[in-house]
């Protein structure tokens, strides 16, 4: 019984698909036990279910059929097999690095959605404090604050492409934000001429800048031009509390999602500078 079974109560035993043993056959990965010649049946035995356990096995790895096929006709070469399983081992770590990149990014964008509703209508400065973060850094030939909204969105175009071709993905570019100089922020002086992102660590290849860790000075607003109106506003308020300004004016844009179909940018934008 064991030494003869069809085709369909192998693949029912073995928890596979009569279509999966017919490919198999196929690309000569296992080949049944018996063809009877006159009816071109398919008999298996019981034993070629070692084969499909370590197909199976192997195929969990992401190991593909020519892979599996030369392990299984050279199962005898160590040295292929340990060098095939170290290329897999660091095609995983790989992608294991890429997922908990997802997973952050998208941890960082529910944090963000969430501050939104906790402060979309709120009018007031508060003090946070936030840990040591970094950014990657843009120069523009223009300052920001005199730009046209087209204009802005244009040098958006050109900060992504760039990042493109340092080798970062298109869905990495999120929370963009600009920076204003200290001196010229206490001074009331509102020039911006570089766009930047976040970026989990200090990246050698590109610019990127170190934000210390402490208390910010935050301040909220919804738009560009709400921003350049509150600036003024910022500012008097940390003086009011007699606060020193220690380093650079961040406004960063920490959720954006445009309306279907309405051809501008829906933003929520955190003002912030570093305080004592």
């Amino acid at each position: 019984m064991f030494s003869k079974m069809k085709i369909g109560d192998f693949a029912e035993l073995n928890s596979i698909s009569i279509q999966t043993l017919r490919y198999y056959e196929k690309v000569g990965l296992i080949v049944p036990a018996y063809i009877d010649s006159e009816t071109n049946y398919r008999y298996y035995h019981l034993n070629q279910s070692a084969s499909v356990d370590i197909i199976q096995f192997l195929k969990g790895f992401e190991f593909s059929l020519n892979e599996i096929k030369v392990l299984l006709e050279e199962s005898d070469d160590l040295s292929l097999l340990e060098t095939l399983i170290q290329e897999k081992h660091q095609a995983l770590i790989a992608e294991k690095k890429r997922i908990e990149k997802r997973i952050n990014s998208l941890d960082s964008f529910q944090e963000n959605m969430f501050e939104y509703q906790l402060n979309q209508n709120k009018d007031s400065m508060e003090i946070k404090k936030f840990p040591k973060r970094h950014i990657l850094t843009y120069p523009l030939r223009k300052n920001i604050y005199q730009m046209s909204e087209l204009e802005y969105e244009y040098h958006l175009r050109e900060f992504k492409q760039h990042l493109v071709g340092k080798g970062f993905q298109r869905a990495d570019f999120n929370r963009i934000g600009s920076t204003i100089q200290r001196e010229n922020f206490v001074k009331q002086v509102f020039l911006s001429q570089e766009l930047f992102m976040f970026v989990p660590k200090k990246i050698s290849e590109v610019p990127t800048i170190s934000l210390p860790a402490g208390n910010y000075a935050v301040y909220y607003c919804h738009s560009f031009s709400d921003e350049l109106k509150r600036l003024d506003q910022f500012y008097q308020m940390i003086k009011v509390q007699g606060l020193q300004v220690m380093g650079d004016y961040i406004c960063e844009v920490i959720y954006e999602v445009p309306k279907l179909n309405d051809n501008q940018r829906n933003m929520f934008i955190r003002m912030q500078v570093p305080v004592i």
